[in-house]
């Protein structure tokens, strides 16, 4: 797994590095019509946008490929209604060994969807705080300026974004978002809509992280300490 996890990551970084560069060079041709004929547009594009569609043609077969390989993808990953393959496979190499979370709750904490422990008098976390006030509160993890944060930042922008995705997905996360956004409406309803949205994919996108928890286990063949509280299971048959 170790193996594949690090091709995966050399396969996801460059994925994204074609395609960034591809769309620069067609947008730099598109700048250029007002200074060229259209013939040589066309010529340009056969020269320097065409080609990366072979490149990138490869990587995708290569990570279709190598996704199926792994349990965890194609036991539970590529059922998700609204999750692509990039974005599952950048979830599975940042992960990399789910076994190093020995509870849900850990790898909640990891991915920045944790509640902590914030000082009211310096605003920060319990942990980092030195005026020793005693008085703090529990709030969602927020980046706190001259404070590193103890989550990983790019997995919880990589989870915003699916989030996102699934919250459109016409499928099981998307059911469990709007019944999350109508709860939340009854509970508050003095909050805005986007508080209440945002209410609403945080407790989506955590219920999708205890999913791929345990599926990750069970793909494993290990099992990990019990949750603290059980949520609904993740049913294929609601999509």
């Amino acid at each position: 797994m170790k193996d594949k996890i690090k091709m995966g990551n050399i396969l996801i970084d460059s994925y994204h590095r074609v395609r960034t560069e591809q769309y620069s060079a067609l947008s730099r041709i598109k700048n250029s019509r007002f200074d060229l004929p259209q013939n040589k547009l066309i010529e340009l594009e056969e020269i320097i946008y065409y080609p990366y569609e072979d490149i990138i043609n490869r990587m995708e077969r290569e990570i279709f490929l190598l996704c199926n390989s792994m349990a965890v993808y194609k036991e539970f990953l590529s059922t998700v209604e609204g999750l692509d393959i990039y974005d599952a496979l950048e979830l599975i190499v940042a992960t990399k060994d789910i076994q190093r979370f020995p509870t849900v709750s850990k790898f909640w904490k990891w991915a920045g969807f944790s509640p902590v422990a914030y000082c009211r008098k310096c605003g920060k976390t319990k942990e980092a705080c030195r005026c020793n006030s005693g008085d703090y509160y529990n709030a969602n993890e927020k980046r706190i300026k001259g404070v590193a944060p103890s989550y990983n930042e790019n997995v919880k922008k990589l989870l915003i974004r699916i989030a996102d995705k699934l919250k459109k997905g016409n499928g099981y996360y998307q059911d469990k978002y709007l019944e999350y956004e109508e709860y939340e409406y009854k509970k508050s309803p003095e909050l805005s809509d986007i508080h209440v949205q945002n209410r609403a994919k945080r407790k989506m996108i955590k219920l999708f992280l205890y999913h791929l928890f345990f599926n990750w286990y069970e793909s494993v063949g290990r099992e990990p300490l019990k949750p603290y509280a059980h949520l609904p299971p993740y049913e294929l048959g609601d999509e």
